[in-house]
């Protein structure tokens, strides 16, 4: 790392935990995704679309990974205690026909369904109370971050790396620590409880994005990024003696 001009990692936790371990760089950077919203034209984005309150959602790969049967065994005590509540899985990978048979063994075909790969995120995001992420580990969680930008709040595990840079806990999503499916749970059970707190909790993602997620800082930081590499390297060309021949 020493001899590159820069190198860039996506959230603050992993350039701490680099650091801790090599040491302090000039050289290594924070630039986090950016998204762009796609509620400009009202509330919600398109005329007629409204959040269903007893409606979670996961757009995720089926892979073990993700957790996914942690979300499933969570929802299970949930609706004990929410008897109308619904999940609904976005994706595909290796694990679906794992899961699915998880679902059909603790009888929540009623409550539960997976679907396939969708190319409307912005629709399932806007259509829902809120979202939820439990995987292992994450490089940024980037579906934390475009659920957010369409004005919906995240129940996440507090994993390594962006939940914790996304999401303000209590403000504008639910962190809960990793692999605790019980608490994962009850952060389920509150948000389908209280939904006006929930839809505040949107809005208050929505505007965190568009604060400090959006596509104008992002290329800001990359031009200073750009610049700084460039000027450093033009130092050390100056600092290298010319060879006689």
């Amino acid at each position: 790392m020493l001899q590159i001009d820069a190198a860039l990692v996506l959230t603050e936790q992993q350039k701490s935990d680099i650091e801790n371990r090599f040491g302090k760089r000039t050289n290594l950077h924070v630039i986090p995704h950016a998204s762009k919203t796609n509620l400009k034209t009202g509330w919600f984005g398109r005329p007629g679309l409204v959040k269903d309150e007893r409606l979670a959602v996961v757009i995720s790969r089926y892979s073990a990974i993700k957790n996914i049967d942690h979300i499933i065994k969570a929802f299970e005590i949930v609706v004990k205690k929410v008897p109308d509540a619904k999940l609904e899985f976005w994706g595909d990978g290796p694990e679906k026909e794992k899961l699915q048979k998880i679902i059909h063994d603790a009888n929540l075909t009623d409550h539960i369904k997976l679907n396939g790969y969708t190319q409307e995120p912005s629709n399932i995001y806007q259509s829902a109370l809120f979202s939820i992420l439990a995987s292992k580990t994450e490089g940024f969680s980037l579906s934390v971050l475009e659920s957010m930008s369409n004005a919906t709040a995240v129940v996440s595990y507090d994993i390594r790396y962006g939940p914790n840079e996304l999401i303000d806990n209590g403000e504008n999503g639910v962190l809960v620590p990793k692999n605790n499916i019980d608490m994962l749970a009850e952060a389920m059970i509150s948000m389908f409880n209280h939904p006006n707190t929930a839809i505040k909790m949107g809005k208050a993602a929505l505007k965190k994005v568009e604060r400090k997620f959006n596509q104008e800082i992002y290329a800001n930081s990359w031009e200073h990024v750009v610049r700084v590499a460039i000027e450093n390297r033009q130092l050390k060309n100056e600092d290298i003696p010319l060879v006689k021949k």
